[in-house]
C-alpha cells in the first residue's frame, strides 16, 4: 500500500476547481503572448506555432526563434461539409497536416486523423490517418451522481 499522508490533502471540489481555473488563466496568458508575438512578427505569418503536436513536427525554444518549414506535399481537399458543430473533408493524401481555419476549443473532437493540435492564432491542424476526416464538437453534460437514482410510491 502506499503512503499517501505527506501529499496535500484537496479543500474540497471548490479548491479543485479555483486551482484549474488559476492553470487555465496561466495557460491562456501563455497563449495570448506567443499569439501577439506571431501577429507582430510578419515572416512568421506563414509558420503556425502548434502548443502540442507530433514528435515529428519542428520544434522552437521560442516563437521568436522559429522559421519556415519545408513545403508540404500538395494535397486535394473535397467534399466539405461545414455544420454548426461539425465538420468533414476528403483529402487525397493522409498523413499531411491539413490546417482548419476554425477556432480551436477543447471540445472539438476528430475521427480519421490526429489532433486537433491548436495552433497559432487560433486555428486546428488534424492530420489525417483516412482519406475521410470529420470534427464533431462534443458538449459533454455532468452528471451530479455516477449512479442513477430510481423512486417507487
Amino acid at each position: 500500500m502506499a503512503d499517501l499522508s505527506h501529499q496535500k490533502q484537496s479543500d474540497g471540489p471548490s479548491a479543485d476547481l479555483d486551482a484549474q481555473r488559476r492553470g487555465e488563466h496561466l495557460l491562456t496568458t501563455q497563449l495570448a503572448e506567443r499569439n501577439e508575438k506571431w501577429w507582430l512578427t510578419p515572416s512568421l505569418q506563414g509558420v503556425y506555432a502548434a502548443e502540442t503536436g507530433p514528435s515529428t513536427w519542428p520544434r522552437a525554444p521560442s516563437v521568436a526563434s522559429m522559421t519556415a518549414s519545408t513545403p508540404l506535399p500538395a494535397v486535394t481537399v473535397t467534399h466539405v461539409h461545414v455544420g454548426l458543430q461539425d465538420l468533414s473533408f476528403h483529402v487525397s493524401r493522409i498523413g499531411v497536416p491539413m490546417l482548419v481555419k476554425i477556432s480551436y476549443y477543447p471540445r472539438w473532437h476528430v475521427s480519421g486523423a490526429t489532433g486537433p493540435y491548436r495552433v497559432s492564432p487560433n486555428l486546428m491542424v488534424v492530420v489525417p490517418t483516412s482519406k475521410d476526416v470529420s470534427l464533431n464538437y462534443t458538449v459533454r453534460l455532468r452528471c451530479r451522481s455516477a449512479t442513477p437514482s430510481v423512486t417507487s410510491r
